[in-house]
């Protein structure tokens, strides 16, 4: 009988190179991003700079990188991508991401006008990139106040009219927030004090936004635009800068036992905007901060990441306390809407390039699997099965198969409209 063919050489590492691209797929859906990485780079150096799919696969291993919040290699493995191969459109929008994410916006911007340029995009693609690029006009000519980083650090900050008094409140505030939460170490009372100058700096943030927005600025003066108004800029403020979700867990803070791990991610928040703040300011005023704010605008990004992380630490932090009778359910109910909002949102249409989003996307899981291990080493069993016990009822509330069931914040925004 005669045997069929042997397989080549380049049809064996061809389908060893699909099965990795799957498994790797797989890991990235499954939150394992360093195997995913892993997975790529093995199909990377089975394919070949050669092969037909090598760019593909750089594009692949982007999103891998940007899931993990390393946006500079994300970048570099898109611009590899491009470099082999320019129609690549996949390529390109990775690049956008990458650059929204390093806060790099008319270069993202461009970059998803060429995703867009390129053949063989579909109608809904288009339309995606094109939301895509409406964001980064609008974080351009909006979004300095709020991300507390200056179009150009460098640059003598330009005061026509003088210097606004409402730049002089926010500094105020947030210095007032810093001193506070320095002098809870010696005195609990100051740790309020520190929460309540938070509330304020972020509600004079909310009304920054709402005065800017078109809506507010052609506002008449009656009840129906009022609504109208509301209805218009409440979606895009709740969902794109995220300045009216935070004021949830600043309130729960005044409720709540003084907690340093509680009040952390405000203090993060706070250094994060100071360095945009300062370049505002007069030179008498922010040169004693300039050590800080140099410290700082490098780590921008890290940082912002560690408040996501300590901010979802905290909740299960509550439920810790909860259990072993330090805490109140009030208390962790509360927080764990603010989670719940903050995660079921993140995946929302309208919000899920948002780099806030992305970091509630890939820090979320992450942090829930290190927390479960503490427990399952560190925790007596008897109090073990309670706290999974509560940390079952609350998470079946981020569940984000709610959305697709039509429920929750995702139903509440679905008839919103972001312009």
């Amino acid at each position: 009988l005669r045997q069929p063919p042997a397989a080549s050489p380049r049809n064996m590492s061809s389908e060893e190179v699909k099965k990795l691209n799957s498994q790797a797929k797989t890991a990235i859906e499954s939150k394992d991003f360093n195997l995913a990485i892993d997975l790529y780079t093995s199909a990377l150096e089975k394919e070949g700079v050669e092969g037909k799919n090598y760019h593909k696969l750089l594009a692949n291993r982007s999103i891998a990188y940007q899931r993990m919040g390393r946006y500079s290699l994300a970048l570099k493995d898109a611009e590899a991508s491009i470099a082999l191969n320019e129609d690549f459109f996949k390529a390109h929008e990775r690049k956008g991401d990458a650059l929204w994410q390093l806060s790099r916006l008319p270069e993202a911007k461009l970059a998803y006008a060429k995703a867009k340029a390129c053949p063989r995009v579909s109608s809904a693609k288009i339309a995606e990139l094109e939301r895509k690029i409406k964001s980064c006009d609008e974080n351009e000519s909006q979004g300095e106040a709020e991300s507390g980083e200056a179009k150009n650090a460098d640059a003598p900050p330009t005061r026509q009219g003088g210097l606004k008094p409402k730049i002089l409140l926010k500094f105020a505030l947030d210095i007032t927030v810093l001193i506070c939460a320095v002098m809870y170490l010696v005195d609990a009372r100051f740790y309020y004090w520190s929460v309540r100058a938070g509330i304020a700096s972020n509600l004079l943030l909310v009304y920054a936004g709402m005065s800017k927005s078109t809506e507010f600025r052609n506002l008449t003066l009656s009840f129906s635009g009022i609504w109208t108004a509301l209805k218009g800029w409440f979606p895009r403020e709740f969902i794109q800068k995220q300045n009216v979700m935070l004021l949830f867990p600043y309130f729960v803070l005044l409720i709540s036992k003084p907690l340093i791990l509680g009040v952390a991610p405000l203090i993060i928040r706070t250094l994060v905007f100071l360095p945009g703040l300062l370049t505002k300011l007069p030179s008498l005023v922010s040169a004693p901060f300039a050590v800080i704010s140099n410290y700082i605008k490098p780590k921008t990004l890290q940082l912002e990441e560690l408040a996501t992380n300590i901010e979802i630490m905290f909740g299960f932090m509550l439920i810790l306390l909860t259990v072993t009778g330090f805490g109140s359910v009030v208390t962790v109910l509360m927080y764990w809407q603010y989670l719940r909002m903050s995660y079921m949102i993140a995946r929302h249409p309208y919000a899920a390039s948002r780099p806030w989003a992305l970091r509630v996307q890939s820090q979320w899981d992450k942090m829930s699997l290190k927390i479960d291990g503490v427990v399952n080493s560190y925790v007596p069993a008897s109090m073990r099965r309670y706290y999974f016990m509560a940390k079952g009822a609350l998470s079946r509330m981020t569940d984000p198969q709610q959305q697709a069931q039509g429920g929750g914040v995702a139903s509440m925004l679905g008839g919103c409209t972001i312009s």
